[in-house]
């Protein structure tokens, strides 16, 4: 008999037969697991159609699992104060000129949250030609500090940014990674210099005091030069 029939559930989590009321959850734990993650997102302040995105699901299925967890779209403020005060932590951090692609990396949150974060606040992207500015004046520092000789990978670290970030940077400016000697003749002698003395016995920390320069920098400098750190303990006693 059909009353008999079980009711067939899909990939939504919920019964097809009523999908409508969201009440029929599908046993599955890692199904029961997602949609938590996706109503715990959703009271965050995450819009249903990013959650859509996030999650790989569709804006429908979104819809059904927050009403199944009681929820409603008209959410008002985030009921967590936890979230209210990190939310306008963001704004303040947004309003000082931070990028939202880094708040996304500091908060630990998606870009787009952070977004709907500073837009429900109601603040605009007027300020936003103020972090292009710091931006752009970060990425000249990247530039001047690789044709310094810097290594991609020291940069980042230094700056706090991706390796891949570098590298675009790098080639944005017309540089390549196979960059050779530096352009810049001063620069050029600099290095000469610190090989020379580096090669008399002087320590490497010793030499970046000297040169007003990072101990990396030194490192890169010598390394490039095709000298090993052996050198300096065959020099020991040599004075400078």
């Amino acid at each position: 008999m059909n009353r008999d029939k079980p009711r067939s559930t899909n990939n939504t989590g919920v019964s097809s037969a009523g999908e409508s009321q969201g009440q029929n959850l599908r046993r599955d734990p890692k199904v029961a697991a997602r949609n938590q993650r996706i109503v715990a997102r959703y009271q965050d302040g995450t819009p249903i159609k990013d959650l859509a995105t996030e999650f790989g699901v569709s804006i429908s299925l979104v819809t059904i699992v927050i009403r199944a967890a009681g929820l409603t779209k008209t959410r008002g403020k985030p009921r967590d104060p936890k979230v209210a005060e990190r939310n306008k932590r963001i704004v303040a951090r947004y309003q000082e000129g931070v990028p939202v692609k880094e708040l996304a990396t500091e908060f630990g949150i998606s870009r787009s949250l952070v977004t709907t974060v500073n837009s429900a606040a109601g603040v605009t992207k007027t300020r936003r030609r103020q972090a292009d500015l710091e931006v752009a004046a970060r990425n000249q520092r990247i530039v001047a500090r690789y044709q310094d000789g810097t290594r991609i990978k020291e940069l980042a670290t230094e700056f706090g940014v991706s390796i891949g970030l570098v590298t675009t940077v790098i080639r944005a400016a017309g540089l390549t990674k196979t960059r050779g000697k530096p352009r810049d003749p001063e620069v050029a002698a600099r290095n000469q210099r610190i090989v020379t003395r580096y090669q008399k016995g002087v320590p490497l920390k010793d030499l970046a005091t000297e040169f007003g320069i990072t101990l990396s920098l030194v490192c890169s400098v010598t390394s490039r030069a095709g000298v090993s750190n052996r050198q300096s303990v065959s020099n020991k006693g040599v004075t400078p």
